[in-house]
């Protein structure tokens, strides 16, 4: 992590497919309170959604994301930051990007996850698999490698969280 509190990108050498996950439940009575707070905002996921459809999500109580393409969604973590200022509880997506070399085969994945909580966020890297038969690339647990390596530049309540998640990470 180099200050921004972002997983370190790889490069890659072939196109990126890049996937955008969350599911996020929201609690009735946040429900209106966010809704009407974000029309005051910047907020890139009312542009990319159409204001409508996001105010009736949001109104439902689930805003989820599935989405692929081919170019990096920049704003993803400042959607997770934003939610985060308005909801009691911690905001987390996940950012798939995977390569293939000529002949097909996937030659490069990072699965980031990134985790908003009262207006600040963090991206992590996280271990994955591929799922058989389908060849989907699964996320699993956050690198407890790349948390320990990068502890100093959590933010404290990170730090609380990932302790309880890795009893390895009580002794830092």
């Amino acid at each position: 992590m180099s200050g921004d509190k972002r997983g370190v990108r790889i490069g890659y050498d072939s196109p990126v497919l890049y996937r955008y996950l969350m599911d996020l439940e929201i609690d009735g009575v946040e429900r209106g309170h966010l809704a009407d707070a974000i029309e005051d905002e910047d907020f890139p996921l009312s542009d990319a959604m159409g204001a409508d459809e996001l105010d009736a999500r949001i109104r439902s109580g689930r805003l989820a994301i599935d989405a692929e393409m081919e170019e990096r969604l920049e704003w993803f973590g400042r959607t997770i930051e934003i939610l985060s200022i308005y909801l009691s509880t911690y905001v987390t997506g996940l950012e798939i990007a995977e390569s293939r070399d000529e002949s097909g085969t996937r030659d490069q994945v990072e699965v980031l996850k990134y985790v908003g909580r009262k207006g600040e966020v963090i991206a992590v890297p996280v271990t994955w698999t591929v799922a058989f038969p389908s060849g989907e690339i699964e996320p699993g647990e956050e690198d407890e490698g790349w948390l320990e390596r990068n502890w100093s530049a959590l933010p404290r309540w990170a730090q609380d969280a990932y302790r309880l998640k890795f009893p390895m990470l009580r002794r830092l």
